[in-house]
């Protein structure tokens, strides 16, 4: 590997590390949008319209753990489930390059 791939890669280790969002409101987890029926004897879930809610879906300890979300927060949840994908793909992405970088090194 010459000295300029070494260059260019450690170019691309900062502009990737620049991507890193900053902002602290991140959750950890997938939404799963589940559909039930109360029981109550006139709704109209028992004729096929079920009620939705929305759960945070994590796995902890081998045991996965659902947690419901009120739907005044179900966007900001999502937006913060969302910018921790997007974080864990950059690392992904910075580690690849880390390794080919330190391989490069030794």
């Amino acid at each position: 590997m010459s000295h300029k791939t070494l260059t260019d890669m450690l170019k691309k280790q900062k502009e990737i590390a620049r991507l890193i969002p900053r902002s602290p409101k991140v959750i950890k987890g997938s939404l799963v949008e589940l559909r039930r029926t109360c029981g109550k004897p006139n709704c109209c879930c028992l004729k096929g319209e079920k009620h939705k809610s929305l759960y945070l879906s994590q796995s902890k300890k081998g045991k996965t753990k659902m947690t419901y979300i009120p739907r005044k927060s179900e966007e900001k949840v999502r937006e913060y489930v969302k910018r921790h994908k997007k974080y864990i793909k950059i690392l992904d992405e910075l580690s690849e390059l880390n390794i080919k970088i330190m391989k490069h090194k030794v």
